[in-house]
């Protein structure tokens, strides 16, 4: 396989499109894998903060002196042996409390490090140094390497020197970086006790995963507000379909005394509200799952069950099955499963039609009972 000879900075911004949020295909892949997958960084697994930042400064104050190849090579070594974000965020605040006595020529040698490298941990450590200088320039250059999820955590910090609202920068990040940047920077959001962290979170239901804490208490106070918009009622719907039956462990949902509080109040919503198959199923899901795990649980099946009874619901699933979109086929299956909707002909129907999508033949054979599958 050739390795590229693009920077890891000039390959991000190559697979960025204009209003995509993350990277397009293949822009995950960085220049230096190949290097990564050998063994690097090579840092001990035992090592002490305060000296390697006190070797670090020491040769970032030496190439700042000289500006020559061998104080390049022994700092860039130096970064090889590990960019771990603590290391890094501590040599920035190291930096700036003792500056070189030129900053200016270190600006531009650091600056042209981040533009060239192919080393991810060479950018890890220029992307938050060059952020020390504080130039409103580099911003821009901090929100493209943002994107990819290497570096979210790294040029976050970077744009937060000299920031007058750093939590407010970050919230901006999150909708243009990768799912597990959007994951990393989450979680660091929410050591601020910030109303717009959690607003944001629940309405796009970032992280959640790995914050019910965050999904279950502060979703309660968020549906009782009053102020429940659009974004807010599907953040819910996610948060509590994951809990419940989609992706993530369901009995998480228990572990919160506010479960069945939280779920009454997103089905109260749903009441005056549901009009999608994504309600229906969301809202047959909390009833199932908590009349099972809370029997003394009485209204929340109870607005489950107004719910799903409704008549239109048939009339929607009926032409979402019958729909030329695989996602909405998929939808109207799910839905027909919770309305008892006979589903062996129309799976059959499909299959002739489209013998590679999977998620029909998924649905047809647990119930297929020996008989013949397709004839």
């Amino acid at each position: 396989m050739r390795r590229s000879s693009r920077s890891i900075y000039e390959h991000i911004l190559a697979h960025i499109e204009p209003g995509e949020p993350g990277l397009q295909p293949c822009g995950e892949v960085l220049p230096d894998d190949e290097d990564a997958a050998t063994g690097e960084p090579c840092l001990p697994a035992r090592y002490n903060l305060v000296e390697r930042v006190d070797e670090l400064h020491r040769a970032l104050l030496e190439l700042a002196d000289r500006q020559d190849r061998r104080a390049r090579n022994a700092l860039t070594e130096l970064f090889h042996a590990g960019a771990q974000i603590t290391v890094v965020r501590a040599l920035g605040a190291r930096l700036r409390d003792e500056p070189p006595s030129d900053p200016d020529a270190l600006y531009t040698e650091l600056r042209t490090l981040l533009f060239e490298t192919r080393s991810r941990e060479e950018l890890k450590f220029a992307v938050v140094l060059v952020g020390t200088f504080e130039r409103t320039e580099d911003a821009e250059v901090f929100r493209v390497l943002a994107r990819h999820e290497e570096f979210t955590l790294f040029a976050a910090a970077a744009l937060g020197y000299g920031a007058d609202d750093w939590v407010g920068e970050c919230l901006a990040l999150l909708p243009d970086v990768g799912s597990g940047g959007a994951t990393e920077l989450s979680r660091l959001l929410l050591h601020f006790r910030d109303e717009r962290v959690y607003g944001f979170l629940l309405r796009r239901s970032v992280a959640i995963a790995h914050a019910l804490d965050l999904a279950v208490a502060w979703l309660c106070e968020a549906l009782d507000s009053g102020d429940v918009d659009d974004d807010l009622r599907r953040g819910a719907r996610s948060i509590l379909d994951g809990l419940t039956w989609s992706f993530y462990e369901p009995e998480a949902l228990l572990d919160h005394s506010d479960a069945a509080i939280a779920a009454e109040q997103f089905l109260e919503l749903l009441t005056d509200r549901a009009s999608t198959l994504d309600a229906l199923i969301a809202a047959y899901e909390l009833g199932v799952f908590l009349e099972a795990a809370h029997p003394r649980v009485k209204r929340v099946p109870k607005l489950s069950r107004a719910i799903v009874a409704r008549p239109e619901w048939h009339t929607l699933t009926t032409a979402a099955l019958a729909s030329d979109d695989r996602n909405e086929r998929a939808l109207g299956i799910e839905a027909a499963k919770r309305l008892g909707i006979p589903l062996r002909d129309h799976l059959v129907r499909s299959i002739k039609a489209d013998l590679d999508d999977s998620w029909l033949w998924y649905h047809l054979v647990p119930g297929a009972d020996g008989e013949p599958l397709l004839d």
